[in-house]
């Protein structure tokens, strides 16, 4: 008997003072990133996207082209777009897999699709066209945690590296090429306590 009162008493205590978060389909992400040419930083992006059915990630940003001359003012972008395109990504495999405690963790590999379109909202020059198609593709890295904490279902961070590439002939008009780049992604998740 004093051992069935025990076992009741400590599942009392579990059920009242455990949390179990579970993630919800809710979400808004944040992304910065930039390109490289010439072994200089070339461009500077930031935007809004969010994760949807796990496989997509819409997003609609600014993308600003910063002189590349040591004698030219940084502050001031030569080029400014906006921004939008349509993220496909796919979980390829997990890295560095260990366990701490009781949480499995490692990080995931993905690789990405993103048709997108730039619209030239500012130049300094009336030469370059108005719009352009590009397509972004390459690989990202985010972390992983097993668990029922908030902190781990309520944010993912990921880092990507990519390749742009404009279809189409290279043309003088065009401020838009092909391109390396590397992107920062902070998705945060609604969350809820399962227990409640």
């Amino acid at each position: 008997m004093r051992f069935f009162l025990f076992s009741l008493a400590i599942s009392l205590m579990h059920c009242t003072f455990g949390q179990m978060y579970v993630r919800k389909k809710q979400n808004i992400g944040f992304y910065t990133g930039g390109t490289f040419k010439d072994a200089q930083f070339n461009t500077v992006s930031v935007g809004l996207t969010r994760s949807v059915w796990n496989y997509f990630e819409p997003e609609i940003g600014l993308r600003a082209t910063l002189p590349l001359s040591s004698s030219e003012d940084y502050t001031q972008p030569h080029n400014v777009y906006l921004t939008g395109g349509l993220n496909f990504r796919k979980s390829l495999w997990q890295i560095n897999q260990r366990k701490i405690g009781q949480s499995c963790r490692g990080e995931i590999v993905e690789f990405f699709v993103a048709p997108e379109y730039n619209l030239l909202i500012k130049s300094h020059t009336d030469r370059y066209d108005l719009g352009q198609f590009s397509l972004r593709t390459g690989l990202g890295l985010f972390h992983y945690q097993s668990g029922t904490s908030k902190r781990s279902k309520a944010w993912n961070v990921k880092a990507q590296a990519y390749y742009r590439f404009v279809p189409g002939p290279v043309t003088n008009t065009m401020s838009i090429k092909n391109e390396f780049g590397i992107q920062l992604r902070v998705f945060r998740f609604k969350t809820y306590n399962f227990l409640k």
